[in-house]
């Protein structure tokens, strides 16, 4: 009876020397421009975060991802499945994240089967293959959950456009990981949260009588050198600019 007795609280206690052995923490592997490089536990830069695992045996595991705090998580994550209780799958989910260039080619695949406009689909192409590939690699960024707002913020600072022309891009990224959400590859848009871009549009007033006229006077002194092939492309150039002068809504003062 003892006995059976000593065999029924020994297996708790072997659990807890098994659960002291295993331990995990996080890391940072600095890059080598990083002012922090020699200290592994700084937390505010963005060198890639690792987990060191220790599970019987020893192992290094990326956590894909740049922020401190998302390691944690998953630290904590893989604490709560050694103990036994349930972990979130979408939290562990982020050591087998997606690839941003895999991403990017699927969404680039979605939209040519949707019908649109040649021109619509080389602006996607070139905003997200040529812009946002070409700096993500460039920082050392693989995986599309390693993006967050703050780093995309910190990229649209970096652009040289006229606010229309960001406003666009803005949009085309918003689209993109609005498209990444669906999939069930990230859990919020980080495009979404940043601030908009505010692009001023002017209305494109009619020409004045002056203008007009000064047009019509410069037709005069175009066309070729050919006298006669001259006054016929002179007479066309005349003809378009009175058309769109007497066919618009909004004429010139009277």
């Amino acid at each position: 009876m003892f006995a059976a007795e000593e065999e029924t609280t020994a297996a708790p206690a072997e659990e807890v020397v098994q659960a002291a052995a295993r331990t995990v923490s996080v890391y940072v592997r600095h890059s080598a421009e990083c002012p922090k490089r020699h200290v592994k536990s700084w937390r505010r830069c963005r060198c890639p975060k690792w987990l060191y695992v220790h599970d019987g045996a020893k192992q290094r595991i990326s956590a894909k991802t740049r922020s401190w705090e998302r390691a944690e998580e998953l630290a904590h994550e893989i604490r709560d499945k050694w103990a036994g209780r349930t972990p979130k799958k979408e939290k562990l989910s982020q050591l087998q994240g997606v690839s941003l260039e895999e991403a990017v080619n699927s969404f680039l695949k979605e939209i040519e089967t949707q019908n649109l406009a040649e021109a619509t689909i080389s602006k996607q192409s070139t905003t997200l293959k040529q812009k946002l590939l070409s700096w993500a690699r460039a920082h050392r960024i693989f995986l599309l959950q390693e993006l967050d707002t703050a780093q995309l913020t910190a990229w649209r600072q970096s652009w040289t456009l006229s606010p229309m022309t960001m406003r666009n891009q803005h949009q085309r990224l918003t689209t993109f990981f609005n498209y990444c959400t669906a999939q069930g590859w990230i859990h919020r848009n980080p495009a979404r949260l940043m601030k908009r871009i505010k692009a001023e549009t002017r209305q494109t007033l009619p020409f004045s009588r002056e203008q007009y006229e000064a047009l019509l006077k410069a037709i005069d002194k175009f066309g070729s050198t050919d006298p006669k092939i001259a006054a016929i492309q002179r007479g066309r150039l005349r003809a378009m600019v009175e058309l769109l002068r007497w066919s618009g809504e909004e004429c010139l003062g009277r």
